[in-house]
């Protein structure tokens, strides 16, 4: 592959798995509050609904995030054994290295924010 053809994957790639990492990021966060307060607009909703939210779109989300860091860094890898300028080269691990920081983020943000929202869900129905 040419350096420049390698430069261009690396920011498409980049550009794109970012864009929805960024978009599914706040997508996640408004919904880990709406299971928090039990509120989606101004409707309340019920325990056990938190409940599904939290196990089913919540963890999805979370999972997805963590899929889309992995696939930017095997694909940043992937371009990186490929070109021959080590600068480019340089680049895609660089990029890499971003996609697997974002997974390793939100494995682990995930784990613990799925603790908490899970405590603040069962404190509701005891309180309900």
């Amino acid at each position: 592959m040419s350096n420049s053809n390698g430069i261009a994957l690396i920011v498409a790639t980049f550009a794109s798995l970012m864009f929805l990492y960024m978009f599914v990021t706040k997508v996640t966060n408004d919904l880990g509050g709406q299971i928090a307060t039990g509120v989606i607009g101004s409707v309340p909703i019920s325990t056990k609904t938190r409940s599904i939210m939290l196990y089913q779109m919540w963890g999805s989300h979370v999972a997805g995030l963590v899929i889309f860091g992995v696939m930017l860094a095997i694909a940043s890898l992937e371009i990186a054994g490929n070109v021959s300028d080590v600068g480019v080269r340089r680049l895609a691990y660089l990029s890499a290295v971003i996609g697997a920081y974002a997974s390793l983020h939100w494995l682990l943000n995930g784990i613990l924010t799925f603790r908490h929202y899970r405590s603040v869900v069962s404190e509701g129905s005891r309180a309900g």
